[in-house]
């Protein structure tokens, strides 16, 4: 077991599937946004009768089985936020593919839970009027409980606040004015430049003969 799974062969064929499980869900999701409406009916049973009776046509591209994955991850998950998931099998492939770390793993895992959760949120508090599950039933759940406590306003500005301070944190943005950053620029060349020594204190070699 610990050659298999130390085995080249197997980091590539994992790195396979992941891509395989990335073009799939990435299918699933785009033709959910076009037949969503059509397959509710169909997907909101039990998994058994989606799976096991033939009653009923679904219009998603991958059949049955897509139709109900991406119910799963849009309505009862966390709506349009769900095609993160096919980033982080992308990602996840292509480290295995290329045996090497390409893309930082953690730190997008980080940050795709981050936008999880606030764009689920966010696309639930916008979209709150719509039919469509833009921000799933995690994203309705928080939205609701975030307008309870704060009010529309406070919630409103919040969401506002987080995906600013986001933005911030991950480019580092420069808000100086641009005299301001001129003039910053101008300080630092000139700290930079070495000063010449006063002329009392140079030393002076021997004189030639």
């Amino acid at each position: 077991l610990k050659h298999l799974m130390t085995d080249e062969r197997t980091h590539k064929v994992l790195g396979m599937l992941c891509l395989l499980v990335s073009a799939y869900l990435l299918i699933d999701f785009v033709s959910y946004l076009f037949t969503w409406k059509a397959d509710q009916t169909q997907v909101s049973h039990h998994f058994s009768d989606v799976f096991f009776s033939e009653q009923g046509e679904v219009q998603n591209l991958l059949g049955r089985l897509g139709a109900y994955t991406a119910h799963l991850f849009f309505f009862k998950g966390v709506g349009l936020a769900s095609f993160l998931f096919c980033y982080l099998f992308c990602i996840l492939g292509v480290n295995f593919i290329v045996g090497r770390r390409v893309f930082r793993i953690w730190r997008n895992v980080r940050y795709m839970i981050f936008g999880l959760v606030f764009l689920s949120t966010a696309l639930a508090f916008v979209c709150r009027f719509s039919e469509f599950p833009w921000g799933g039933n995690m994203g309705n759940m928080l939205s609701h409980w975030l307008g309870g406590f704060l009010g529309q306003l406070g919630t409103a500005l919040l969401l506002i606040v987080c995906g600013l301070a986001f933005l911030v944190w991950k480019y580092n943005f420069d808000f100086r004015l641009p005299r301001l950053r001129r003039m910053a620029a101008f300080a630092g060349v000139a700290d930079a430049e070495p000063q010449e020594e006063p002329a009392e204190s140079r030393v002076d070699g021997p004189e030639e003969q």
